[in-house]
């Protein structure tokens, strides 16, 4: 037997993940999330409480657990393993990697952040917590036990498998915590025909420039919307803003519309997937300032349309894409006047359109997913 442990308060993954696997070997998997109230739920999944006893409890009743597969290893998953593994020293552990649980735990998250964005956590964020986890990141990097760090250095020690979208995360993971015994496998939640049902349907049909995907400080758009400003494009901006921090949201959203007033279109509302990919056909264009890996069903949708996508070299994402040959654009060296008024050609559409289909149509992540779930 498989047990998925998922730790996740909105729930959105944990849903499509468990549909997946129902598919696949209902049988043989269990699915359990360690948050009681999700926003998102399951009749799939078992929800439980977030706290040691709880685990124990839940642990106890379980029977010849042979593979434990965290999505992600947070503080919560490490110590559900470890509780895990007394019960069941011989399984296999899988770690599905979120990235933040890589890049947060590990870096000071400071280091994300662009002027606007830094200011902005500075000015919201307690002086305790800031000192907090300075002092955190710096002894993760000397790799002195750290609160519950410690359990999480236990628990990278004993993961076999690390899954990954990215090989590049999986490289990143081991630089950062210095753990390289597992070994690595490709992985993905999502399909490009479950993001975009009727592949062949999606087209550009505007030369919209998309900022973002997300009310994130480490989306860093303010930096972005200047740049754009100062290039004085007409085209339409769109801004996807409508999951992150609230208070960050509305600032951006105020500086937006004080630089291009009419221009910008703001996404502030939730949309169903069918319908926020129909959304992005309006874009040629679209520019990502983050330095870490966010955002990647965006980046994919947007590429399988045809849009140029810019991001940061420094970002996992960016050396991945351009390791599979993948043509995307530096937001750094090439954001000009001259190549946001230029869109792609067909071939380089088409070309962009193989490498994604050859990875992530439902045969190929069905084929990710079987090495979990039997």
């Amino acid at each position: 037997m498989n047990l998925h442990v998922f730790s996740d308060a909105y729930g959105l993954f944990p849903v499509m993940a468990a549909k997946r696997i129902v598919q696949l070997n209902d049988a043989n998997n269990i699915c359990v999330n360690l948050c009681i109230g999700s926003n998102q739920m399951s009749e799939k999944i078992q929800y439980i409480e977030r706290s040691k006893k709880a685990f124990k409890m839940f642990i106890q009743n379980l029977q010849a657990i042979d593979k434990i597969i965290l999505h992600p290893l947070n503080y919560d998953a490490a110590i559900f393993l470890l509780e895990g593994l007394k019960k069941f020293p011989n399984a296999k552990v899988y770690w599905v990697c979120w990235s933040y649980e890589v890049y947060n735990y590990h870096l000071d998250n400071q280091t994300f952040f662009e002027a606007f964005s830094k200011k902005f956590y500075l000015q919201n964020t307690s002086i305790k917590t800031i000192v907090k986890e300075k002092v955190r990141s710096i002894l993760s990097i000397l790799r002195i036990p750290f609160f519950s760090r410690y359990h999480l250095k236990e628990a990278y020690a004993r993961v076999n498998y690390f899954c990954s979208f990215l090989e590049e995360d999986y490289i990143e993971m081991k630089r950062l915590t210095g753990y390289s015994q597992m070994e690595y496998l490709p992985f993905s939640y999502t399909s490009l025909e479950e993001l975009m049902p009727s592949l062949s349907k999606y087209k550009i049909k505007g030369d919209a420039i998309i900022v973002g995907h997300a009310a994130s400080l480490e989306s860093n758009q303010f930096e972005i919307l200047h740049a754009l400003k100062k290039l004085a494009l007409q085209n339409k901006i769109i801004l996807p803003i409508a999951y992150g921090n609230t208070k960050y949201q509305q600032e951006i959203i105020k500086e937006a519309k004080d630089l291009f007033a009419g221009q910008v279109d703001i996404i502030e509302q939730k949309m169903s997937l069918e319908d926020y990919y129909v959304k992005l056909e309006e874009a040629s264009f679209a520019i990502f300032n983050l330095k870490i890996q966010q955002g990647l069903g965006n980046m994919l949708g947007l590429l399988w349309i045809g849009a140029k996508v810019f991001l940061r070299e420094e970002s996992s994402t960016y050396k991945q894409f351009k390791k599979w040959n993948l043509l995307v654009y530096s937001t750094q060296q090439q954001l000009t006047a001259i190549e946001l008024q230029k869109g792609l050609q067909q071939d380089e559409i088409e070309s962009n359109r193989e490498i994604l289909f050859a990875r992530f149509t439902e045969k190929s992540v069905n084929s990710y997913w079987k090495q979990i779930v039997y």
